[in-house]
Order: C-alpha cells, then structure tokens, then sequence
C-alpha cells in the first residue's frame, strides 16, 4: 500500500497543476487540469516523502563509514561502500514523473569528506545485488544526472517501485617510509657491501569512522508533462 504526503502545488507553466498528495490503492478524483504524483524513498527501512517542493532525503555516516574502512582498500588504494535504496513514484493519467540524486557537502576531516570523493549510482533488480564490484559493469549515473521514471502517457494513474544502489569510494592520502641496513663484508676477499635487512611500510590516512556524521542524500522529484 503506498502512503504519500500532500505537497505544494507545483505549477508547470501550462495551465496544468501537478500536486503531490496522499493517496493509497485508489486515486481520489482530480479536478479540471490536475494531476496527481506522488514521491517517497527508502533506505534501512526508513521512509522519507517528499512534502512541499522538497527533495526526499536518506543519511550516510557511522555505519558506511566504518564498513568502507573495515573492507580496506582495493588494488588501487581506492576505500568504497554500496548503500541499497528503494525510490517509490505515483503519477496520474498522461504524466511522468522523472527525479534526479544530490549529495550535501560533507565536512573536512571527515572520512566522506576527504579530497576526491565520489558518488555513482546505478539501478538493481534486487537490493541484494547492491554491490561494490557490481558498479564496474552497471550503467552509472552522476549526481544531478536526470534519472527516467515513469514513463508520460499512460492511461491510468501509475505506481513504480525502482531500486537502486550508491557507491562511495574514497581515495585516502598515505603515508610511506623504507628503510635498508647494510654492512661490510670483511672476511671474503675481496671485501664486500652487501644489505642484510630492509623494511618498508605504508599507511592509508583516515578520520576515525566511529565519530563520521550524518551525510544527506537528496532525490528530486521532475515532474514531466506530456
């Protein structure tokens, strides 16, 4: 059953009025050249709807911080996490309703806000193949990259349920050191140098993830009239 929020009245500049609303199975009638949508998003069980001409909103912070780091690095020293997300849609009779994915500025010094962060998304048929690896071959999109929802023209109102999926990946500054110890080699003749021990090491620099805050997650609604 769907369960959304009455919004503003969102004017389309043709003589249209799209307004979101609650609805549940069935759609209440509309009045002359109106148009009903409705837009909500899920993530953890969580459900977030679009009230006003707001975005909806889902957070990222402790919890995908602390498994980005404790999956450790990839072979490029890149850190990622996959977040799995639900985006619900309700559109009347001959409208579309498309949305598109913005993520707030996050906070220096913390592990989503280090230099070079990145944020894709791509759809999945299942929530359970939300994965890291499965962003290598899916069909990526950006952040404010338009994003097709229902289709305009249908004949009917129209409910669609897309699931979708979030990669983080963090490029963390290093450290490094080597150090070679070498001696000489006073029996053999002639006498010789030759290095008896070396060590090196590197470290990945990382804020704690443990104390990470709450990062929004915006997905907009776009109205499309047909």
């Amino acid at each position: 059953m769907l369960s959304l929020a009455v919004a503003m009245a969102i004017g389309t500049g043709t003589g249209a009025t799209l307004a979101l609303w609650r609805a549940q199975a069935v759609a209440s009638p509309l009045a002359a050249q109106q148009a009903m949508l409705g837009f909500a998003v899920t993530k953890d069980q969580v459900t977030d709807v679009v009230s006003g001409a707001s975005a909806a909103e889902f957070t990222i912070g402790q919890a995908e911080a602390e498994t980005l780091v404790a999956d450790g690095p990839d072979a490029n020293g890149d850190f990622a996490v996959a977040v799995p997300f639900d985006v619900t849609m309700l559109a009347s009779a001959g409208y579309g309703l498309d949305y598109s994915f913005d993520v707030a500025a996050a906070q220096q010094d913390t592990v989503f806000g280090l230099p070079g962060t990145t944020f894709v998304f791509f759809q999945v048929t299942d929530l359970s193949e939300c994965t890291v690896a499965q962003a290598a071959s899916a069909t990526t999109y950006a952040v404010q990259q338009p994003v097709t929802g229902i289709t305009g023209g249908q004949n009917a109102p129209h409910t669609q349920g897309d699931q979708w999926c979030m990669v983080v990946t963090v490029t963390p500054p290093t450290s490094s050191t080597a150090g070679v110890a070498a001696g000489n080699n006073l029996v053999e003749n002639p006498e010789v140098s030759v290095p008896d021990a070396d060590a090196s090491w590197l470290a990945y620099i990382v804020p704690d993830p443990s104390v990470e805050p709450n990062l929004a997650v915006s997905v907009t609604p776009l109205p499309v009239v047909v």
